[in-house]
């Protein structure tokens, strides 16, 4: 029971936040599979479950043994948080990559060198389990480390958000002042939770990163669906779609009482009735293949 109590709090948010990063993923991806940043923020809001799962898996932990291979592979999955934040920040909302790829190449290889040492010393030196109390671990120079690859993810990361919040304006200008804000507002609590109550000395802090994370991508999710909605390109191609079937429609329905009329030309409200009926019958089995066929060409 008083595990179960000391536990309880922390498993409820990160089993909420875990469960909150997958369907924010998933909904932005939903909407919009094809686009890069979609992509990239599934990918990152993935990331952020892990790290979630993987902390709820540490604070359960109940030998010195579990509590150190699931620290491990924990941080592993949190070593790739940089690089894919990175590369969705340089990503959105323009839908190609307006960062540095030096910068970018860096973040991914050393997610690559925390993974090759995670086995070492360096890393984690020792584990404390105390009845009642979540892993005590006693980390070494590589988990400090980590909290420089966040420092270079941050700058290069606002570097690249204000560059483009100055060029930009109205709609666009709105999405990037919600990502700042956002990132402002959770990185913050997240690295004091994660990275510099850890390196005081402070424990039992870092089971409450990820909830503050998923709060980012949360305010993410929000800007990316809304204002999608006012995508000038969105509406460009709703506009062409919808104006080539009302043509289409206006084209049939003309050609065919001309056509009709020609060829039996005195035929009367007979004649008026067969050419409504066939102008309609043309329109609903042609209009919905052509409005696919149309709106996968703008797609593409």
């Amino acid at each position: 029971m008083t595990v179960w109590s000391g536990t309880a709090l922390p498993t409820l948010l990160l089993l909420v936040s875990a469960f909150s990063s997958a369907g924010l993923g998933g909904l932005v991806l939903y909407r919009n599979p094809r686009r890069s940043a979609n992509q990239l923020f599934a990918l990152l809001t993935t990331t952020i479950g892990l790290w979630a799962l993987g902390v709820i898996a540490i604070i359960h932990c109940r030998t010195p043994e579990s509590a150190a291979l699931a620290i491990k592979i924990t941080f592993v999955i949190s070593g790739f948080l940089p690089a894919n934040f990175y590369a969705f920040v340089c990503v959105f909302p323009h839908q190609r990559f307006t960062g540095i790829k030096t910068v970018l190449g860096f973040l991914y290889l050393c997610g690559i060198a925390i993974a090759m040492l995670i086995n070492s010393e360096y890393y984690l030196k020792d584990v404390v389990v105390l009845p009642g109390r979540p892993p005590q671990p006693v980390y070494g120079p590589v988990f400090f480390s980590y909290s420089g690859m966040v420092m270079v993810a941050m700058v290069f990361s606002f570097a690249n958000l204000f560059r483009k919040l100055l060029r930009s304006a109205g709609i666009e200008r709105r999405q990037i002042e919600h990502v700042i804000g956002g990132i402002f507002l959770s990185t913050g609590l997240a690295t004091a939770t994660n990275v510099v109550a850890p390196a005081l000395g402070i424990q039992n802090t870092e089971q409450y990163g990820p909830c503050f994370m998923v709060l980012m991508t949360a305010i993410f999710a929000y800007s990316m669906v809304r204002y999608h909605l006012l995508d000038i390109l969105f509406i460009l191609s709703r506009t062409t779609v919808y104006a080539t079937v009302t043509v289409f429609v206006a084209t049939t329905f003309m050609g065919t009482v001309t056509v009709v009329h020609w060829v039996s030309s005195g035929g009367g409200r007979n004649v008026d009735f067969f050419t409504t009926l066939l102008s309609a019958l043309v329109v609903a089995l042609v209009l919905q293949p052509l409005k696919e066929r149309v709106q996968l060409l703008l797609d593409r």
